[in-house]
C-alpha cells in the first residue's frame, strides 16, 4: 500500500479502530498489516516540520487545521490499541503546535498558516475550525487527567469554544466563515461544534451553561436535515482559499457526505449530555 496524503487513511481508518476497540472484534493479519501501514504513515511518512507539526510543504508549504482531524483521532485510537503511549503524545503534540500557528487571540482559528511567510492565511473557516475543536475533544478524552500536557490542551479547548460561542447566529446555527456574518450559515461545523461542546461538557471541561449554545445549534439543525434524513448546506471539500469570494462561493452539494457523521455525533453527545442523569450507566459508558 502506497500512500501520499492524511485525507486518503487518518480518519477513515480511525473509525476503523473504532470498530475493533468498541466491539472486541477479531483482527486478522490483513487487518494488523493495513493498521501498521497507516501509523508508520502518520508518524513517519506525513512531512513534519523540525518541531514535528504535521504539514503540506507541496501545498504551497501550509499548515492545515483539517490535519489536526487527519491525524489525531487514529493517533489516540491507535495509542490504546497498540498500547504505546507515543502515539498519544504526538496528537498532544499536534494539537498544542497547530494551536500556536493557528490560534488566534479570539480563541477563533485560522484555517491554514503560511510556513514561507510565517503568517496564517485562508480565514476562519467553520468546517477547519470543527475539526480542530473535535479533534482536542478526541485528544482530551485519551489523556489521563494527571498528563503533564492537560491543562495546556484544555486552555486550547476553553479558549476555542468561548471564541466561536461569540460567533454564533441568531438561528442557532455558524457561518461558513465564522467571523463574517454576510455569508451563508454551514452545518458540518455547527454539528461538530456541537459534539465537542457537548462532550467537554459531559466530561466536566466546561461549565454546563454551555449547553445553552447547543441547544440553540440543535434548533438550526433541524431546519437543515430533511424528512427522509438528508443534510442540507453542507459545504463541499475545500482546500484552503486566499481570498473571501473564495469560501463564499463553495458549492453545497445535497447531503454532502461532510456532514452526516457530523450531524450524528453532534445530536447522540447533545443527547447523552441534557439526559445523562437518566440514562442508565451502561449507557453513559458507552458514550465515554
Amino acid at each position: 500500500m502506497i500512500l501520499n496524503k492524511l485525507d486518503h487513511c487518518g480518519a477513515m481508518t480511525s473509525q476503523f479502530l473504532e470498530g475493533i476497540l468498541r466491539h472486541n472484534a477479531k483482527v486478522t493479519p490483513e487487518m494488523e498489516a493495513l493498521l501498521k501501514v497507516v501509523a508508520d504513515y502518520v508518524s513517519i511518512g506525513q512531512s513534519r516540520l523540525p518541531d514535528r507539526t504535521l504539514w503540506r510543504p507541496e501545498c504551497d508549504e501550509t499548515i492545515w487545521a483539517d490535519d489536526l482531524y487527519m491525524s489525531c483521532p487514529f493517533l489516540v485510537r491507535y495509542a490504546e490499541y497498540s498500547k504505546d503511549e507515543s502515539y498519544l503524545n504526538d496528537a498532544v503534540k499536534q494539537t498544542l503546535n497547530m494551536a500556536s500557528y493557528l490560534q488566534d487571540s479570539d480563541g477563533v482559528w485560522f484555517h491554514g498558516y503560511s510556513v514561507k511567510d510565517k503568517r496564517p492565511i485562508g480565514f476562519k473557516w467553520g468546517r477547519a475550525n470543527g475539526w480542530a475543536m473535535v479533534s482536542t475533544a478526541e485528544v482530551l478524552s485519551a489523556m489521563p487527567k494527571d498528563h503533564p500536557e492537560n491543562e495546556k490542551v484544555l486552555s486550547v479547548l476553553r479558549r476555542h469554544v468561548q471564541g466561536v460561542k461569540r460567533l454564533q447566529a441568531s438561528s442557532g446555527l455558524w457561518h461558513q466563515v465564522l467571523d463574517h456574518p454576510e455569508l451563508w450559515e454551514e452545518t458540518s461545523c455547527t454539528a461538530m461544534f456541537t459534539y465537542a461542546i457537548s462532550r467537554s461538557v459531559n466530561r466536566g471541561w466546561i461549565d454546563k451553561n454551555n449547553l445553552n449554545a447547543t441547544q440553540k445549534a440543535l434548533g438550526g439543525l433541524n431546519q437543515r436535515i430533511t424528512e427522509e434524513g438528508a443534510i442540507l448546506d453542507v459545504c463541499q471539500g475545500t482546500g484552503i482559499g486566499y481570498d473571501l469570494a473564495f469560501y463564499e462561493q463553495r458549492e453545497r452539494p445535497f447531503d454532502d457526505h461532510h456532514g452526516q457523521g457530523a450531524v450524528l455525533l453532534a445530536l447522540t453527545e447533545l443527547f447523552c449530555a441534557t439526559q445523562s442523569e437518566l440514562l442508565p450507566p451502561e449507557v453513559v459508558a458507552y458514550a465515554d
